[in-house]
């Protein structure tokens, strides 16, 4: 449905070009997101921007931004949205955090943490 990534903590967070994608929100990725943190949300808290130059013909370059946003902001977002996407996402983004908090799934950084343990141990 939606690609959680982690960060280097550990911490999971999802695109705000995914979510914006997933809801089919008609509003460029831009001004929909500028609309949402109207309802709140705080920067470094909540979300984080992030930006990536990418690079043109004739040796241009121009940048690319996007936002990592926490997975409690993009169940907020799914609920305003009041749509059958948000609805099926807000589902998904609760029933995959209620799972990484009981344990049931394990983040890459957890999961290669668990391999070298494993290695060590001589388990492998």
């Amino acid at each position: 449905m939606i690609e959680v990534l982690y960060t280097r903590k550990g911490t999971p967070y999802v695109l705000a070009s995914d979510l914006h994608t997933s809801l089919k929100v008609s509003s460029p990725l831009t001004t929909w997101f500028q609309r949402l943190i109207e309802y709140g949300f705080k920067d470094s808290v909540d979300y984080s921007l992030l930006t990536e130059t990418v690079h043109l013909p004739q040796g241009r370059s121009t940048k690319r931004f996007d936002w990592a946003i926490q997975l409690d902001m993009a169940k907020h977002i799914a609920i305003v949205q009041r749509s059958e996407q948000g609805r099926h996402l807000r589902e998904y983004l609760i029933t995959l955090d209620s799972k990484v908090q009981e344990g049931a799934y394990i983040n890459p950084d957890q999961a290669a943490a668990l391999i070298d343990l494993c290695d060590v141990l001589g388990f492998f």
